[in-house]
């Protein structure tokens, strides 16, 4: 649960009913009597199961008082009946699933029971999840403690720490997280219902609002609470529920059902493969060439009335999906975007026509979805756009909403009119509203203690509080106690969701330097709670808003290069978007990876009359919702920039530093390095361990902040790419040529370890400085001069004699007291200490080599792009020695399996979001009578534009 951690608001439930009123008729439907029959029920089914034996078969658990619990399925069993004697929610049903996951479903999530409308009864199976159809979760326990995921306690977060009540808040997070995916939602009410007591909950993307335990069956008062909420739940509209307005279910036997079914299968797509010698009528004369969706036309198919207006309407098949000589259909793409579409149509996966703007688009399953519950919850799908009947990439997300942050496409739409190449075509976006026409924005982030007054509301131990609306300002950064415990791998992967603020440190490529405080080094007592900050409930909340963005280009992920002359060429193509958008619009990227460096079949014509064209893979640069204006220099959110195993090594060292252009310069090193090492043929036989300690390990320094990996720390300042004492090496098909990303990877380790060079030696002088003491005018005439010294040079908080020097000491013991004192030796008895000289030499000892002008001629290089694309364009135009396509080719993903390391979590709250190793949206190319897609390859961008995932751990970026 680390992933959100202080993430979590415990209110009363008469505060609760802001969010599920209690409605005006509840008396005359749940009099007075009917709620103590119903009470009664309880009761007495309780002590039911209380009389009935139990299995001998271990499963008997006790309570505090050595009565035994009633068991999970007995207490399900119970709520079964008592709904099937009482009406508690009007129009819905209560549904028991905990025996069998949803048909098609890779996860195989169970959630015990759920409330469904009666309207959707008819397509649910008996005991089977069905998560698109599910309003109320609800996860039943059988009592006790052990299985309360919150507690409310002033000294402690609300998230428990203990072992068998994380797992009980893991499974909630895991049920909601996919009712989300399953889902278009705002929010999410779920229940636990743990024996005798229960918690009603509302989740959104910024964190959980849970209500106080109440007893339902002892306490007739608890048992109002429960039908005011249950019945108040049932009489809720669908978008007060959570229900997205703006996304609309598309029925089977609807004009968008009939015509998704009809786009799955097309025999006259042209493949992508890159190729010379093609000219324009080498394609389909109504070929959707994907430059062109920007200003495409409005389908014929509506003119002639085979297609209707609106895409949810009923239609008749015979007349509504027919082809005409005259107007082919349906138009012709790349085989790997008929590929992406059919997947994303998978088994029993709910479609939906989303409105953006004045567009509408038709959606299926998700080809790419970010991990975790609280979180940004980025997702990408293919989507057909329903006017021009093309397909275009749309992406959903819950973007960041502070002072000063830009939304995504008003970057793309600055980079499109500066003509910035290699990057996304806008085609839409917007902040989605509700049907009032306000924003739709995380609540649970209106009670973090670093909200606005306009914007915060506070927990009411009384009743519920109201607030205005209005943009969140930036969170004031508080320093937080260092966080020691280790992230634990979980079913469900961490989220790249709130952290605590990261507070501002010093760089350590070099030497910290000591504190010279007299306070300091004499040490300050204080007791064991204040030693302890306390963290604050909600400080973890992070204030979001629903985004989505169409973009016109449908990619290929970064991973389905097929040469390294191709890989290399598709990340100076994104470099070149870089250099674009920094030097014509002042704009720098700030998360470059392999997740946002997408690969773009398109045609190019030749530019000579009379010459084929071909058919060319050029490399994107997307994911601008981190972009930053270069002349900006506050930070506009509170969480750190970039994704782990990709940022610099100076970004990694200290997270309080902005992100320049020598950073992202070696971002890009980085990624080509991590693609390389994956697919590309070296001497390494495993590259595990490799990638552990170049791109995953933060380990914890003395400070107990995540460090860099010890392997790209040790790679820059060798010059060259290490493994422990061993090199890596790229190896070409042909013994006696050297492979050019060999050379390529020198020069650029080159470049950076002399930037760090120059960092290494400016940290140390300064260092130095600050500790340089002049011992000849220093007097130390008696021992407590020498201690304050001994302290400052050392930067210890306290020091003495015999603590720092380790002076001989005598005990003696005295009668009148039980105190144990020590004498010293007296000083003039100790002779010379040659420790002292140490002390004065602490400079000398602490200094590092110079640079030399050759270090600063070749650092300042990184400066601008030039440099870099230099050395990527030499390396390009080597004539014979860059092998052919698929030659230099493992031919498999060597990560495979892999499962990122578990990492200790840092006074943030834990490292910047992580990339993905596992197989997410990849494209199941074999049927299509192609191979778009690496076997078993892994990218957590699948084909589109979002977030890495990662297996273990995620954190957002700046």
């Amino acid at each position: 649960m680390d992933d959100c951690a202080l993430t979590t608001i415990i209110m009363t439930p008469n505060q609760f009913k802001e969010y599920v009123p209690v409605p005006a008729d509840f008396d005359t439907v749940f009099p007075e009597a009917r709620i103590q029959e119903i009470a009664a029920a309880f009761r007495e089914g309780f002590a039911a199961i209380a009389r009935s034996p139990k299995p001998k078969d271990g499963q008997e658990e006790k309570d505090a008082a050595g009565m035994l619990k009633p068991l999970e399925r007995d207490v399900t069993k119970l709520w079964v009946e008592i709904t099937k004697q009482f009406d508690l929610f009007p129009g819905y049903f209560f549904h028991s699933s905990e025996t069998t996951p949803d048909v098609g479903d890779k996860t195989r999530l169970r959630i015990d029971a759920s409330l469904i409308s009666n309207d959707d009864k008819k397509d649910v199976v008996d005991k089977r999840s069905y998560w698109p159809l599910i309003r109320l979760g609800i996860e039943l326990k059988p009592g006790g403690t052990e299985y309360d995921a919150s507690e409310k306690r002033e000294d402690r977060p609300a998230e428990t720490a203990t072992i068998s009540r994380r797992k009980v808040r893991g499974q909630l997070m895991s049920y909601s997280k996919h009712t989300f995916a399953c889902q278009h939602r705002t929010q999410l009410f779920q229940m636990l219902i743990n024996g005798q007591e229960y918690r009603a909950m509302r989740w959104d993307r910024s964190g959980v609002i849970v209500t106080d335990n109440v007893n339902y069956v002892d306490d007739i008062a608890g048992t109002r609470l429960l039908l005011e909420f249950l019945y108040g739940f049932s009489q809720l509209s669908d978008a007060a529920q959570g229900l997205d307005h703006t996304a609309v279910r598309v029925k089977p036997g609807s004009c968008a059902w009939m015509r998704m079914e009809a786009l799955k299968f097309y025999q006259g797509d042209v493949d992508q493969k890159e190729r010379s010698r093609v000219t324009r009528d080498d394609f389909p004369a109504n070929f959707a060439f994907p430059e062109d969706t920007l200003n495409a036309p409005v389908s014929p198919l509506f003119e002639d009335g085979l297609l209707h207006h609106n895409p949810c309407a009923a239609c008749d098949p015979s007349t509504d999906h027919q082809s005409t000589a005259l107007r082919p259909d349906p138009l012709p793409v790349w085989k790997y975007m008929r590929a992406l579409f059919y997947d994303s149509l998978g088994y029993n996966y709910p479609r939906y026509q989303i409105t953006v703007g004045n567009r509408k688009y038709l959606v299926g399953k998700p080809i790419f979805e970010a991990s975790g519950m609280v979180s940004r919850a980025t997702r990408g799908y293919i989507a057909l756009e329903w006017s021009t009947q093309r397909f275009v990439f749309l992406k959903d997300a819950w973007r960041p909403f502070y002072v000063g942050v830009d939304r995504e496409g008003d970057v793309l739409s600055t980079l499109n009119k500066a003509e910035v190449p290699h990057v996304p075509t806008l085609i839409a976006h917007e902040d989605v509203c509700e049907a009032d026409g306000t924003e739709q924005e995380t609540e649970t982030s209106r009670y973090a203690p670093h909200a606005s007054k306009e914007l915060r509301k506070k927990v009411d131990r009384v009743g519920a509080v109201k607030a205005s609306r209005t943009i969140a300002p930036l969170p004031v950064r508080r320093a937080r106690r260092p966080n020691t415990s280790s992230a634990q791998p979980s079913a469900e992967p961490l989220s790249d969701g709130p952290v605590r603020p990261v507070p501002a440190s010093t760089s350590r490529l070099g030497l910290e330097p000591p504190s010279l405080s007299n306070e300091t080094s004499r040490g300050v007592k204080r007791t064991a709670k204040e030693a302890e900050e306390k963290e604050e409930e909600g400080s973890g909340l992070r204030y979001l808003t629903h985004y989505r963005i169409i973009v016109a280009e449908v990619c290929l992920p970064s991973t389905d290069f097929t040469s390294a002359k191709q890989w290399v060429r598709t990340v100076l193509h994104t470099i070149y978007a870089h250099k674009g958008a920094y030097e014509l619009c002042g704009i720098i990227h700030r998360d470059v990876s392999v997740g946002n460096i997408l690969i773009y079949p398109k045609y190019l014509p030749s530019t000579q009359e009379g010459r084929a064209g071909m058919v060319f893979w050029e490399g994107i640069l997307c994911d601008w919702e981190l972009g930053k204006g270069i002349t900006v220099e506050d930070a506009r959110q509170p969480e750190r920039t970039g994704t782990w195993q990709f940022m610099s090594l100076r970004c990694l060292e200290d997270p309080a530093l902005p992100v320049l252009l020598p950073d992202e310069l070696e971002s890009f090193t980085h990624a080509l390095l991590y693609n390389g090492v994956r697919f590309l043929t070296h001497n390494l036989d495993h590259i595990e361990g490799f990638v552990t300690t170049y791109f995953d390990e933060s380990p914890l320094d003395g400070k107990n902040r995540n460090s860099a990996p010890h392997g790209k720390s040790t790679s820059i300042f060798t010059g060259m790419i290490m493994f422990g004492s061993q090199p890596l090496i790229f190896e070409a098909p042909v013994a006696a040529i050297v492979h050019p990303l060999n050379m390529l990877f020198n020069n650029l380790m080159d470049l950076f370890r002399s930037r760090y060079v120059i960092s290494r030696w400016e940290t140390a002088q300064e260092a130095n400085k600050k500790t340089k003491v002049s011992f000849e005018h220093t007097k130390m005439e008696d021992e407590e001069d020498l201690d304050a010294l001994a302290a400052e040079l050392t930067h210890r908080p306290s020091a003495s004699p015999s603590s720092l020097l380790s002076y001989p000491t005598v005990a003696m013991s005295t009668t009148s007291s039980d105190v144990t004192m020590k004498q010293e030796i007296p000083r003039e008895a100790r002779g010379k200490d040659p420790r002292l000289d140490n002390l004065r030499n602490f400079a000398a000892r602490t200094s590092v080599p110079a640079p030399t002008e050759q270090d600063y001629a070749i650092a300042n290089l990184l400066n601008t792009h030039q440099v870099v694309i230099n050395l990527f364009e030499q390396e390009l135009q080597v004539k014979g020695a860059w092998p052919g396509v698929g030659k230099d080719m493992v031919g498999y993903d060597r990560l495979h399996g892999y499962r990122v390391p578990s990492r200790p979590i840092p006074c943030s709250g834990k490292p910047p979001k992580q990339a993905c190793t596992v197989p997410v949206g990849r494209i199941d190319a074999s049927q299509f009578g192609q191979a778009s897609g690496r076997k078993q390859g892994h990218e957590g961008k699948g084909h589109g534009h979002g977030e890495a995932v990662t297996i273990t751990g995620r954190v957002p970026a700046r």
